[in-house]
């Protein structure tokens, strides 16, 4: 029942009305109730579950006649009847929901009432320094905005998850509790000192927006009121206080002060210390006023940049170090004044060392590990850590360390550098410019084309504060802030005497909002490179008139190419062949594929890894072409060939280098998702068939930790660790009797693989179908294929190991289809047809080769697909019966209209920051996902159609600049979410990698300042819901935590003693001597940490902690809410391939024993005939022996010394800037030097058998025992 309520303040916010209502349903005991308001107007509605209930609030509190009201919320009569709707239907399945979960849940106390604060009497920013004419940490204000109480009074209020500062004009100011280093409560006044590692965020309030903007983003949103336009804006300072624009980059610390009288003050901040929302502190700093070119900022930064000019002007100190201590100050580690020191410590030793013609006295390494341990300033530190002389200390100590291992990195970095380069990286801010870098990132063609010269390229990425996306929230305009990031654009950013201006950006790079600038410079043929020479360089683009298209054809420049091939050198040539078409021409079967001949495929291979080099099609990037590759085993010679019309996107002259962004070198497990499965349901599909697969991985997860063997089989089939052999350590463990789970560290990793995977699995309903394949899709070249038809071939292995695919596909009837699907046709059935062997077909591996016959072809039937590079999903299994089938989508092109003149660099930058503005991809997949849930006939609804071609038209927004049409969109209530969308329990990673599940957002009240919708769940009775509803996660997870006991010894102690034993056996006791190898382990053990410690910091999404050495070792970065933003995919995807790298490394230096050459072709799998040489050095079977010695020798030491240090471990903590600490330790080490001893252990048992068994059958049987490889007979 729904009761209708007249005479609400107008602008009420959903959760006031809510709260305001709250404290009558308690007095009444009622629980299952909702309301909603309506935006500006009066009146709004409560829906009841129980008709009871209803009439009970309107006995106790319905208007009686004649007009007189018996409630009243916020002191204003309001006026209750009831209502003349029917309740909605969604309302009430939200209220039956909640209160079926409510019956299923222990209830938690839940905290109403947030520390407020009232009356703030200012605002204060500016920073902590020491005291010049003493030794105590002062604070320096640089601006202050004082609060009138009559006409601008504020209050603080410690919300859930953020500081918000509400003045009662309506100006804000956020401040998330993640950005709060310290609050230090003054010990004696009414103040607060905010410590921040972001800068807040700020609005101004909504009468200072233009009426009529806001609206197109709103409806975007979902929002149907019309009149609703943004109540606020993002502002770049204090709204009020224009001279805080001068400081708000370089200033990150807020006192707070209050008029309040101190007892209460005090009351108020230990409610706030007892919440434990941020680290809090009692210290009273004393206030020092700005001295010009010493405390004050604004000059001291300006005599710094002068410092920096003055060096750079006469080249006395390299631009990279430059770059470092720019970061250091305008990333505010250290202030304007000790970066003066440090640049004429720089200058003089420099200096010195060109004189006496040393190598550079520092190191960018160096540096980057510098910032890790600079602290944030705090009244409890020792402040001569904030010195220059302290940090200029740390960092020689840092570059003599690093000097001592610099042959083992000097190694790895040899390795990368084929395929990778130091990227310079700036990340601008709504406020700030912060410098990043350089790391080692992928290659592309502009960057190999200056190997020399990558310091003159920056990446610009455009983001939030906490370097997320830009947030959108549809009561607020960004519209200041997109400027900004206009003006960076137009105007470029200044960085140690360079000014880097806009370049260009690859398609991926504008999705995810970073960009290419670049410098001026000199290359090495003494030519002055600028923005017009670069591109010109590149190729024609004079004929694009469209400023999206022309930024496209010029980011194919910018597509990372890992690998690349000099064809000159090969003797590789180039042609071109005719595009194969529809009889009428209209649809085009080769659109962006071309062919390769067999001896330019194995040229190609050798400049591929090992585990790439039998890959058939590659993914490429040729002068102004772009597209696929697939091997024609009819083609003579070095040649391939490419489809002028579809593969080539404009003229170039760079024609020397074929660069390689992607092969086929493996297939890749298909995993359902909520898109496909909700079509699938609509195409007939039984839901035994989904449920069938869901229960199949959640015994399977479930069954993870029985034994030993299906934790090996499980962390393989997820590619963790497995360069360092981590799979068949846990075995060899088992195997010696030694149980994984009594280490933690190992334990949590497993168990946090098998929690992400869980997650995966309820809430993004990611069910793997071991029938089904995702391959590259090319067209087949011969014409065997008949309409329809496809050819699906695959590798059984990868890397020697069986992949987790069933094999059992046949000449038949299979599923194809791509994602994003969302029309109902983007599910198709082809048919699997098998070459007969010796066809030319039958050499491609890993792909689905599609038929060139037909009226039209099967990939753009598929979500639109083409052939260069788009990924195909195929599944064979009989039990999937899809009842029906639709005819697939065929939108129209959409057309964009180009400009008069040629586009220039302006048009691209304006198309960038409108893209960031305008794209609504991501909202109309959500919307598409609740309207087919909430409508009968799911995806066929013509709601559904309609936001499908949205989708579609949103996809191309990229290339073709047309945003997509938001009143197009169809109108649906918001409000309302099936409940296989609600958000999950967050979770945290404690130490060692420890995971809990925290308590329930649906027990934790909203803040009532959130304005973005306030979703309400309801059960979703269609196959969604009932997947969601069958995974109890906290339950699984319960069920896989089999801890093993943690009485007796440690499993490295119980390992040394096997190893021990297993080395008197094989009679190695007395020859292994491993004291010899202790200082090359304690180097190894040194560089490697250092390396890992990198990680955990260049590739972290958040700025302000370091992510755990469990996420860097797994290659993935845990998210609390098992939504992970687009940030951290992008770091997960990064920090997993980096991992790959150092471990693949790592181990080849153990299985080496630390002579630095490299792991070949010696797996486990591998017979003896094929493993006549050890790490490419032993040419006999003994040098053989004797190299396996010593890798054992060199991993006995790496465990010895990392099991006597694990125990040592201690002293005073030093905590660096992003919360790493500095005593803290690292287990992977141990874990990586001790599988490794076992398999080298392992192997040599195996050969020293194989020698004996040999030696054996030369002597007619006789012999026996081992013969030492140092010629002793034991």
């Amino acid at each position: 029942m729904e009761v209708y309520f007249q005479g609400l303040p107008q602008g009420l916010s959903q959760a006031s009305f809510q709260n305001g209502l709250q404290g009558f349903m308690n007095v009444l005991g009622i629980v299952d109730w909702s309301c909603q308001v309506h935006g500006r107007k009066d009146f709004g509605f409560a829906t009841f579950l129980h008709v009871s209930d209803a009439n009970k609030f309107l006995q106790a509190h319905g208007a009686v006649k004649p007009h007189k009201a018996r409630l009243r919320i916020f002191n204003r009569p309001v006026y209750a009847s009831k209502g003349k709707r029917t309740p909605d239907k969604l309302a009430i399945q939200h209220l039956r929901y909640h209160m079926e979960q409510r019956a299923t849940t222990v209830a938690k106390p839940v905290s109403n009432h947030a520390p407020v604060l009232d009356n703030m009497r200012s605002i204060d920013c500016g920073h902590l320094t020491i005291d010049p004419d003493g030794d105590d940490l002062v604070f320096v204000p640089q601006c202050t905005l004082s609060c009138n109480l009559s006409i601008s009074s504020c209050t603080a209020k410690f919300a859930k998850r953020t500081l918000i500062l509400k003045y009662n004009n309506g100006s804000r100011v956020d401040i998330p509790y993640e950005s709060v280093s310290e609050m230090v409560i003054d010990k004696i006044s009414p103040q607060i000192t905010l410590i921040l590692t972001a800068t807040p965020r700020f609005f101004a309030p909504g009468n200072q927006i233009d009426r009529s903007m806001g609206k197109l983003d709103l409806e975007a949103f979902g929002w149907n009121n019309a009149s609703r336009v943004p109540d606020r804006m993002r502002t770049t300072h204090l709204h009020g206080c224009d001279e805080h624009s001068k400081y708000v980059a370089h200033c990150l610390v807020y006192r707070l002060t209050f008029w309040q009288n101190y007892n209460v003050f005090d009351h108020h901040m230990s409610a706030v210390e007892h919440i434990d929302v941020v680290a809090c502190s009692r210290f009273s700093f004393r206030q020092l006023a700005p001295m010009p070119g010493s405390t004050d900022f604004p000059s001291a930064f300006q005599a710094f940049t002068r410092r920096t000019n003055e060096i750079q002007a006469v080249n006395a100190v390299p631009f990279d170090i430059l770059f470092q201590v720019q970061a250091l100050v305008r990333n505010i580690y250290v202030t304007p004044k000790v970066g003066i020191e440090i640049l004429d410590y720089m200058e003089a030793s420099f200096t010195d060392a060109k004189r006496r013609r040393l190598p550079p006295p520092f190191s960018v390494k160096s540096f980057k590990q510098l910032f890790q341990k600079i602290p944030y300033p705090s009244p409890d530190m020792d402040l001569d850590r904030l010195t220059s002389r302290y940090i200029l200390d740390d960092l020689v100590g840092i570059e003599t360390s690093g000097r001592s291992h610099s042959p083992f990195f000097s190694r790895l970095e040899k390795e990368r550098s084929a395929r990778q380069s130091w990227v310079f990286k700036a990340v601008v801010t709504p406020t700030r410019i912060i410098l990043q870098g350089p790391d080692l990132e992928t290659n592309n063609r502009i960057l190999r084309k200056f190997p020399d010269f990558t310091d003159n390229f920056l990446r610009v990425q455009f983001s939030e504060e906490d370097e997320e996306d830009l947030f959108f929230n549809p009561n607020v305009s960004n519209d200041m802030i997109l400027k900004r990031f206009e003006n960076v654009f137009r105007t470029g950013i200044q960085i140690a005497g360079r000014v880097y201006g806009f370049l260009g950006f690859s398609h991926s790079s504008l999705r995810s909002h970073s960009a290419w600038f670049s410098a001026s410079f000199f290359d090495k043929d003494h030519k002055f490179q600028t923005y017009i020479s670069i591109i010109k360089d590149l190729g024609d683009f004079e004929h694009i008139r469209i400023p999206a298209r022309c930024a496209a054809r010029i980011g194919q420049a910018f597509s990372e190419t890992p690998f690349s091939i000099h064809l000159p050198d090969h003797g590789i040539t180039q042609s071109y062949i005719a595009d194969v078409k529809s009889p009428d021409g209209k649809r085009i079967f080769s659109d962006g594929v071309g062919t390769i001949s067999r001896a330019a495929a194995l040229s190609i291979w050798g400049v591929l890894p090992k585990s790439s080099n039998r890959a058939t099609c590659f993914q490429i990037r040729w002068a102004g072409a772009k597209g696929m590759l697939s091997l024609d085993t009819r083609l003579p010679g070095k040649q391939f060939c490419i489809r002028k019309e579809t593969m080539e996107k404009f003229p170039s002259p760079d024609s020397a280098d074929l660069e390689i962004c992607d092969m086929s070198s493996r297939p890749h497990r298909f995993l359902l998702n909520l898109q496909i499965i909700k079509i699938l349901e609509d195409l007939g599909v039984d839901e035994s068939w989904f449920l069938r697969l869901q229960k199949t991985e959640l015994d399977r997860l479930k069954a993870v930790t029985k034994t030993a063997e299906s934790t090996a089989a499980f962390l393989h089939c997820h590619d963790v660790g497995t360069e360092a052999d981590l799979p068949k350590f846990i075995k060899r463990l088992n195997k010696r009797k030694i149980d994984y789970r009594q280490d933690p560290f190992i334990r949590s990793l497993v168990e946090s693989v098998i929690l992400r995977e869980l997650r995966l699995l309820k809430h993004k309903a990611r069910i793997p179908v071991r029938k089904g394949v995702t391959l590259f899709g090319v067209m087949d070249e011969t014409g065997y294929l008949e309409a329809d038809e496809v050819y699906v071939t695959f590798e059984k292995t990868y890397q020697g190991i069986e992949v987790p695919i069933d094999h059992s596909i046949r000449d038949g009837p299979v599923t194809v289809t791509r994602s994003p699907a969302l029309h109902p046709g983007d599910i198709q059935i082809a048919y699997q047809k098998t070459p007969p062997s010796g066809h030319a077909l039958r050499a491609l591996r890993n792909c689905i080769v599609f038929s060139q016959k037909g009226i039209r072809d099967l990939p753009s039937k598929l979500s639109g697909g083409d052939l260069d590079g788009d990924k195909y999903n195929i599944i064979w299994d009989p039990d999937l019966k899809i009842e029906r089938l639709f005819e697939p989508a065929d939108y129209p092109r959409v057309m964009a209209k180009g400009l008069d003149q040629p586009v220039e660099k302006s048009h691209m930058a304006n198309f960038f920051v409108n893209f960031m503005k305008t794209d609504q991809l991501g909202i109309i997949a959500n919307r598409h996902q609740i309207i087919a849930d909430k409508k009968p006939e799911g995806t066929l609804d013509s709601d559904c159609i309609k936001l499908a071609e949205l989708h579609s038209n949103a996809v191309d927004f990229s290339k073709t600049g047309v945003p997509v049409d938001v009143a197009l969109m169809p109108n649906f209530k918001p409000r309302f979410r099936p409940d296989f969308l609600s958000p999950a329990p967050l979770t945290k990673v404690y130490d060692l990698g420890t995971i809990e599940f925290m308590d329930d957002p649906a027990n934790s009240k909203e803040d009532e300042e959130d304005a973005a919708p306030n979703y309400q769940y309801y059960k979703s009775e269609k196959i969604l819901g009932k997947l969601y509803r069958e995974v109890d996660e906290k339950k699984v997870w319960s069920s896989i935590q089999r801890s093993a006991s943690a009485d007796g010894p440690s499993i490295w102690d119980q390992l040394l003693g096997v190893v021990d034993k297993e080395l008197r056996d094989l009679r190695l006791y007395f020859a292994i001597n491993w004291e010899s190898q202790v200082e090359m382990a304690l180097t190894l053990k040194e560089g490697y940490e250092t390396i890992v410690r990198d990680l955990q910091n260049i590739h972290n999404p958040n700025t302000t902690s370091g992510l755990s050495e469990l996420e860097v070792f797994c290659g993935t970065v845990f998210h609390r809410s098992c939504k992970p933003t687009r940030r951290q995919r992008e770091c997960s995807i990064k920090i997993r391939e980096k991992i790959s790298e150092v471990l693949t490394w790592f181990v080849g230096e153990l299985r080496s024993g630390g002579v630095g050459l490299a792991a070949q072709a010696d797996d486990d799998t591998a017979s003896v005939s094929n493993s006549s040489t050890l790490n490419g050095a032993a040419t006999t079977s003994a040098d053989k022996m004797a190299a396996r010695l010593r890798a054992i020798e060199l991993c006995l030491a790496c465990v010895r010394v990392a099991c006597e240090k694990s125990h040592a471990i201690g002293g005073p903590e030093r905590r660096g800037r992003r919360g790493r600490r500095g005593g803290e330790q690292m287990k992977s080490f141990l874990v990586v030097s001790a599988a490794t001893l076992l398999r080298e252990l392992d192997r040599y048992r195996f050969d020293a058998e194989e020698a004996a068994r040999r030696q054996m059958l030369r002597e007619g049987g006789g012999g026996g025992g081992y013969t030492g490889v140092r010629g002793r007979r034991r």
